[in-house]
């Protein structure tokens, strides 16, 4: 299975310690969420949001192959 390219923004990258993560054999969104949230417990006390191809998905959906994948934290419009 091809790898995948994370992109982080915010407290998220800061958590990681780097801007972007690479990660293989993730197929959907529940295995992306259970990955992160093993290697980085502290991002699941945030409820972040995840966009493949530039487009939030509030479901478990599949990741299609080259798909270009961010986790971003929550944000308020004002």
């Amino acid at each position: 299975m091809e790898d995948i390219r994370i992109d982080l923004y915010g407290v998220l990258a800061e958590i990681a310690g780097k801007q972007q993560l690479i990660y293989s054999n993730i197929k959907d969104i529940h295995s992306l969420k259970k990955k992160v949230n093993t290697n980085f417990p502290e991002m699941d006390a945030y409820n972040y949001i995840i966009a493949i191809n530039n487009m939030i998905v509030h479901e478990n959906v599949q990741i299609p192959l080259g798909s270009s994948i961010a986790l971003m934290p929550p944000f308020s419009g004002g």
